[in-house]
């Protein structure tokens, strides 16, 4: 894992993308927003957007990117 010279550590990406769908499943599409998404995480914002520095848009690009890997090796295992 790369070194951030400020800030706090990276989160894991699945611990991001598990909150990302847990909000979503709450809430809808609206619900999910950086500074909720941080408040769940017990993070911060900053800390998401060294991650994404797309914001929202490249979270949904990357977690619909990571669902789509799933389903991917979940068909090739049956």
């Amino acid at each position: 894992m790369p070194e951030h010279p400020r800030g706090r550590p990276p989160l894991p990406a699945e611990e991001i993308f598990a909150e990302a769908l847990s909000l979503l499943a709450d809430g809808g599409q609206e619900s999910l927003g950086m500074r909720a998404l941080a408040r769940r995480l017990g993070s911060s914002t900053s800390t998401l957007y060294r991650q994404f520095p797309g914001g929202k848009d490249e979270l949904c690009t990357r977690l619909a990117e990571h669902i789509m890997s799933e389903i991917v090796a979940a068909l090739a295992r049956s």
